[in-house]
């Protein structure tokens, strides 16, 4: 699917709507998967289905300007589901990035 839309004050875009899996991501399907497989694949097990739709809005130089996903996951035997929606602009403005301290963030096993 496709479609072209205006994301105010942003130019003129193009959406392209698909879906992506986990499940693919992890097997032979997909070159970058090697390093990422284990990850991915338990990522793949919290999911609910394999297919993740997404949305991906694109500005006239092919930067990703918008982007929305909607999936649901299982959590204690309940699903829940999500909506996440994600803008980005300024391009080529500097940032300041600082990490987070090490204490916050989560570097447990993920059981499923």
């Amino acid at each position: 699917y496709k479609n072209t839309t205006t994301l105010s004050p942003s130019p003129t875009i193009s959406l392209s709507r698909t879906t992506g899996g986990f499940g693919y991501c992890a097997g032979a399907g997909w070159p970058g998967a090697p390093p990422l497989r284990g990850s991915l694949a338990a990522a793949a097990k919290g999911f609910t289905t394999d297919a993740v739709p997404f949305d991906a809005y694109l500005d006239g130089a092919g930067r990703l300007r918008k982007v929305r996903h909607q999936f649901s996951f299982s959590n204690q035997g309940r699903t829940v589901a999500v909506s996440s929606t994600t803008l980005l602009y300024g391009f080529g403005a500097r940032v300041l990035v600082t990490l987070p301290d090490g204490r916050d963030i989560y570097a447990g096993k993920v059981e499923v």
